[in-house]
């Protein structure tokens, strides 16, 4: 996309002394801007650079003509949405899409045999951290 010079995809950064403490990457349409995914450095925390990016990024939307900027879901964790809420975000309900492909549906299948075959394993083995860890259980 940034070989496109689209106008619809921005990279945030912020920087302090040299170095990107935090980024994040927005998307834009015709009045809406959605934070897509962002990341900040630990040790920088300190300097609140998440809070700076989106304070930026919402004084950059209201200035171009935007209506909406979209912070994304929360995934219902709590840390989360006591930050958006400190920025004066209100919570939406938003329809949800679920589209399961033949691929999804093949790769599942595999994801059921390995769980089978892994919880036959020790509960201390390695092989049971990575299932947890590729499987999300």
């Amino acid at each position: 996309m940034a070989r496109r010079h689209s106008s619809h995809v921005r990279l945030w950064l912020a920087v302090y002394r040299g170095v990107i403490v935090a980024g994040a990457l927005c998307l834009y349409a015709k009045r809406h801007v959605a934070y897509w995914h962002g990341a900040a450095l630990e040790e920088y925390f300190q300097f609140r650079p998440v809070n700076l990016l989106m304070f930026e990024i919402a004084r950059d939307a209201c200035s171009g003509g935007y209506s909406w900027f979209d912070l994304g879901p929360s995934a219902g964790l709590e840390g989360v949405i006591r930050f958006k809420r400190s920025l004066g975000a209100r919570e939406l309900s938003c329809p949800y899409v679920k589209i399961e492909s033949p691929y999804k549906r093949y790769v599942s299948q595999w994801d059921d045999r390995a769980r089978y075959y892994t919880s036959r394993l020790s509960e201390g083995s390695p092989f049971i951290a990575l299932r947890r860890r590729l499987f999300r259980r």
